[in-house]
């Protein structure tokens, strides 16, 4: 064997740079355990995927992308970026312990997105809070002024809603989207924020009706959560009709009981 005969364990060059990187790359398990043992650097740049770490990450291979975290290897934002675009949640999670300050305050280039937003769109509890303890700016806005609240609310992780909540987010923060829809996700914001949308046993309960502001959330984010509204004649009410599944319960146990003024 090279190695053997005194080869560079580290030697660059090729389409994959290292040794590491191409063995990363494929998938080779043993092969990475092999070079890893005889000093190859886990940290160690070039080649088409920048690292080995980005390469194992990138080709879903959960076991070498562990071993190499073992090993030393840092993830840098690039290789954050990358499963995160992929939505590779396993992997991310493999990540999360490892990641640095710096990793997680960088953007993406396309976007504009943060870790954190990425977070809070895909529902990363573990990340979202690693994000923050890192010092993540909970009100960051991308390159279309939305914030990680804004994704969360978006894609109804209500988990990731409450964790930024108790971080104190920015009321006054208003996107960049249409007049319509911005003021709609500004109440959103400032409703959960100030605690207006809130659970209760009385359908019919006047401290949860809280204004138009109510009515315009309702209209905007209770449809995304599958809730789904039915005119009540006898008492004037608008109720939920809510759906059975697990999801939506869950959902609703936070947001549902919310009554509209009628006009």
């Amino acid at each position: 064997m090279l190695l053997d005969s005194g080869a560079d364990v580290n030697a660059q060059g090729g389409e994959y740079g290292n040794a590491l990187q191409a063995a990363s790359a494929g998938g080779h398990e043993k092969m990475v355990q092999m070079l890893l043992d005889r000093g190859a650097d886990a940290n160690a740049q070039g080649g088409d995927y920048g690292n080995a770490l980005q390469a194992a990450s990138g080709e879903g291979h959960r076991k070498i992308v562990q071993m190499l975290l073992d090993r030393g290897a840092r993830p840098t934002a690039k290789v954050l970026f990358s499963v995160l675009s992929r939505k590779l949640s396993t992997t991310v999670r493999l990540l999360v312990p490892y990641l640095s300050e710096d990793a997680v305050l960088e953007r993406d280039a396309d976007h504009g997105k943060s870790p954190l937003h990425w977070a809070a769109e895909l529902g990363y509890t573990s990340l979202t809070n690693r994000c923050l303890g890192l010092g993540a700016d909970v009100d960051a806005t991308d390159n279309y002024g939305e914030t990680a609240l804004h994704y969360a609310a978006e894609n109804r992780h209500l988990d990731i809603i409450q964790i930024l909540i108790q971080e104190n987010v920015n009321r006054t923060i208003v996107d960049s989207m249409d007049e319509q829809r911005s003021t709609v996700r500004e109440g959103l914001v400032q409703a959960v924020a100030e605690g207006l949308i809130k659970t209760s046993s009385h359908i019919c309960s006047n401290e949860l009706v809280q204004s138009n502001l109510n009515q315009a959330i309702s209209f905007y984010f209770l449809p995304k959560l599958g809730v789904y509204f039915a005119k009540d004649c006898k008492n004037g009410v608008s109720r939920m009709i809510v759906g059975q599944d697990r999801e939506i319960q869950r959902s609703s146990s936070l947001f549902a009981q919310i009554v509209l003024e009628e006009e």
